[in-house]
């Protein structure tokens, strides 16, 4: 007899199990029994799934149902799919639940500091079974690695880019900028500076957001930031600093770090209006791991409170 039809269809994982009850019991009646449904109802559904594949799986008699040869080839291969996806679920749920993994993030340079030195010891000593992998770039950097899956977040500042549709950004701090020179440096001599006062000065700085960067040439009355130096250590920067006449700024995190280590001064300027955001962006709708979730709490903990963005 000839059990195969014209035609294709797809099967879920619903189907494959509505067609290995009837295949285990023998019968539509007791499976339809076993999976809480009526028969006419389950009759119904194989009957489907059979006109969809375009093939007879079970021959039916007064006595039960028994798998076709083509019947019985699909049922292994049906099981093995449900074995596998059990499989998938259960390593899913078992890295989602556990501490131990790797986390990868990606940050912006005015982030970097920051989780560098009160994240990364925290999380060494607080869960040893998670690593942290640190890349540090532009969110235009590391947007494209972030959908891709190459890395599980990204701190830093989003107010200068477009987020794309699959990305979601809240904030989680918003930092004043403080401005710092050389001790000694004839703007550090003055009890009050203007921000016009920087404008003959040139500027070491981090890679600069539009935002910022738009800000600052109108505060300071100067058409362009005049750059003397740029990388996206601030500890390179205030090295820099301390041995020319350069004006740069930082969070007053990171500022306090780098006073207890180089000669440098903060600069005491009235009328700073400007916060740069930290943003955390994430994959919309991709859950973190447990570790991720772990390292995200440090990292919220070691900036501030998260706001909408």
């Amino acid at each position: 007899m000839n059990t195969e039809r014209p035609g294709y269809g797809a099967l879920g994982s619903r189907d494959i199990a509505q067609l290995l009850a009837v295949a285990d019991h023998g019968s539509i009646r007791r499976a339809a029994d076993a999976l809480g449904m009526t028969q006419p109802g389950l009759s119904k559904n194989i009957r489907l799934i059979e006109d969809r594949l375009g093939m007879v799986v079970f021959e039916r008699s007064t006595t039960g149902a028994v798998a076709t040869e083509i019947g019985t080839l699909l049922l292994r291969r049906g099981r093995q799919i449900l074995l596998d996806l059990e499989a998938i679920h259960r390593d899913l749920r078992d890295e989602l639940l556990s501490e131990t993994g790797r986390v990868r993030i990606g940050v912006g340079p005015v982030a970097a500091p920051i989780i560098a030195s009160q994240v990364i010891a925290r999380c060494a000593r607080d869960h040893p079974g998670i690593a942290i992998e640190m890349d540090i770039g532009t969110p235009s950097e590391q947007f494209p690695r972030l959908v891709r899956g190459d890395i599980d977040m990204f701190i830093g500042n989003c107010d200068s880019i477009s987020l794309p549709a699959n990305i979601q950004a809240r904030v989680i701090d918003e930092v004043e900028p403080v401005f710092f020179v050389r001790k000694g440096h004839p703007l550090a001599l003055q009890p009050r500076v203007k921000l016009s006062d920087l404008r003959p000065w040139k500027m070491a700085h981090v890679r600069l957001t539009t935002p910022f960067a738009a800000w600052y040439s109108s505060a300071a009355g100067v058409g362009e930031l005049h750059t003397g130096f740029q990388c996206d250590d601030f500890e390179m920067l205030a090295e820099a600093v301390e041995t020319s006449d350069m004006v740069s700024y930082a969070s007053p995190q990171i500022l306090a770090r780098l006073l207890k280590r180089y000669a440098i001064a903060v600069l005491d300027i009235a009328g700073i209006d400007f916060r740069h955001h930290i943003h955390c962006a994430q994959p919309a709708g991709r859950a973190l791991s447990r570790p991720g979730q772990k390292v995200l709490q440090l990292i919220e903990a070691a900036f501030g409170t998260a706001t909408a963005r």
